[in-house]
């Protein structure tokens, strides 16, 4: 889930419905990862956006809270070893990971939605697509541009705004933060 938002990543480009002997070339296996001292690199080997397959680096910065990305790749590699051609997302069992049960959207959106069941809330407006969504929602949130969002989303199109509600949500982060200066503004004597 921490990659999902991190990388902007659409459900089929990290869920299969099956992995056979060289699925490692057009979807993502452990050798798409590449570590940095700060970061961590997700290289989509093919995509909606790279239907030829050139590969598309999604570098995510390392952030040092509970959802990092860095260390969630880091945990995942080191706690469920598996060779470099495995998939990189997996359904692990205490015995390792379970190569005739894929990792498919539908059991990761319905974990998903398990797991806010459990945290309290209502999982009917959660999908496969909730995590990028979010993601573009935060970044615009965040006073991020359009290109930006784009460029991170990997988007071609203006689509983003269709997930973001962009425009407005880059209004309201505008007037709450000229309403946050005009109250820490100096006040004029009297």
């Amino acid at each position: 889930m921490c990659i999902a938002f991190a990388g902007f990543l659409r459900t089929g480009e990290f869920t299969y419905e099956k992995w056979d002997t060289g699925n490692h070339i057009v979807m993502v296996s452990r050798r798409a990862i590449q570590f940095g001292k700060d970061s961590v690199t997700l290289t989509l080997p093919k995509s909606k956006t790279d239907v030829f397959g050139k590969g598309t680096p999604i570098p995510m910065p390392a952030t040092g809270d509970a959802i990092c990305p860095r260390e969630a790749i880091k945990t995942l590699l080191t706690r469920f070893p598996a060779p470099l051609d495995a998939p990189l997302f997996s359904r692990f069992t205490q015995f390792g990971y379970l190569e005739k049960q894929f990792f498919t959207r539908k059991w990761f959106v319905d974990n998903v939605r398990d797991l806010l069941v459990l945290v309290g809330i209502n999982p009917e407006e959660f999908n496969g697509h909730s995590f990028r969504r979010g993601a573009a929602h935060s970044a615009a949130a965040a006073g991020m541009t359009n290109d930006e969002i784009k460029q991170l989303g990997r988007w071609k199109s203006d689509a983003y705004k269709l997930y973001t509600g962009h425009d407005g949500v880059r209004r309201l982060n505008l007037a709450s933060k000229a309403s946050r200066r005009l109250r820490s503004a100096p006040q004029p004597q009297r």
